[in-house]
């Protein structure tokens, strides 16, 4: 049976196949505390997806929420006061 790539792990059993989805960053942006979009041609190439990282996690810090269309990216908090939204750093790529 021909193969493609297949990546195994120490006990044998196949960790990664050319049948999966691999993801590819295409790149990292500071979100900072206020909305936001970003212009990202890479889009194209894939199916986008993201990824927010809060600079602090607990119940009074609300995090961007995030979406894509087409090649933008854009994030915006559902918090209205700049003082409850958490800073966030948006990893986002293609898969």
């Amino acid at each position: 049976m021909p193969v493609g790539l297949q990546v195994f792990d120490p006990a044998g059993n196949i960790a990664v196949d050319t049948s999966d989805l691999l993801g590819r960053v295409l790149g990292v942006r500071a979100a900072g505390k206020v909305n936001g979009s970003i212009n990202v041609p890479g889009f194209s190439t894939g199916t986008g997806w993201a990824a927010v990282l809060p600079h602090r996690v607990d119940d009074v810090y609300s995090p961007p929420i995030w979406s894509i269309s087409g090649t933008t990216l854009s994030w915006s908090y559902s918090e209205p006061n700049a003082a409850y939204r958490a800073d966030a750093t948006i990893i986002y790529g293609v898969y």
